[in-house]
C-alpha cells in the first residue's frame, strides 16, 4: 500500500548533483564534454592528407581520462573517378602539432569507378594512454582534434560539407 510522505517529515538539505558530490563510482564518469557543428566546406583533389573543417578542442580535467571523438560528416560529394577515399582523425596536445591517431577509415566509392552523389558518413576514436593512440597530456591542457581525408586516386573533387563532431571526457 503506498502513501505519500507528507512535506513536514522531510527535513535537511539534499546536496546538488555534481561530479563532485557523486563518490564510490569507479570509472566511466562523464568529466568534460564539448560540441562543434559546422557548415562550411572542403574541397581537394589530392592524394595527401587534407584537413576538413571539421575540428574542436576540450580543456582537459583528468589526468588519466580516454576520450571519445565522435564526428559525422552529413554531406559529401565524391567525384565519379574516385575509387577510395580515406579519413583519419588527428591530435595536437597544448599547440605541440597535429599528428595522426588511430587507424584509417576507408569508404569505398562504387566499383565502376566512384560515386557522384551525396553520401554521410560517420567516424569515431577512442583516444587513450597505451593502444593505438599513445596519448600524453596533463590535467588543464588543450587537446585538437581534427578530421583529415586523402583520396586514393583522383581526378575531380572531393567535397565535405555540414559536419558536427562531439568530444567526450570519461574518467578511467
Amino acid at each position: 500500500n503506498l502513501t505519500s510522505i507528507p512535506a513536514a517529515n522531510l527535513t535537511g538539505t539534499l546536496p546538488a548533483i555534481s561530479g563532485a558530490n557523486l563518490t564510490g563510482i569507479s570509472g566511466g564518469k562523464l568529466l568534460n564534454h564539448e560540441f562543434f557543428n559546422d557548415g562550411t566546406s572542403t574541397s581537394s583533389n589530392t592524394t595527401s592528407w587534407t584537413a576538413t573543417t571539421l575540428t574542436d578542442s576540450i580543456t582537459t580535467t583528468g589526468t588519466s581520462s580516454e576520450f571519445l571523438i565522435l564526428g559525422q560528416i552529413t554531406k559529401a560529394s565524391l567525384p565519379s573517378s574516385a575509387s577510395h577515399i580515406y579519413f583519419r582523425w588527428y591530435r595536437d596536445v597544448a599547440g605541440g602539432g597535429f599528428n595522426a591517431i588511430g587507424n584509417n577509415y576507408h569508404v569505398r566509392a562504387n566499383d565502376s569507378g566512384g560515386y557522384n552523389g551525396h553520401e554521410c558518413f560517420t567516424f569515431y576514436q577512442i583516444d587513450r594512454a597505451g593502444g593505438n593512440t599513445n596519448l600524453s597530456y596533463t590535467s588543464g591542457q588543450a587537446i585538437t582534434y581534427k578530421l583529415y581525408f586523402k583520396c586514393q586516386d583522383i581526378s575531380g573533387n572531393a567535397n565535405f560539407e555540414r559536419g558536427h563532431m562531439t568530444i567526450l571526457e570519461m574518467g578511467a
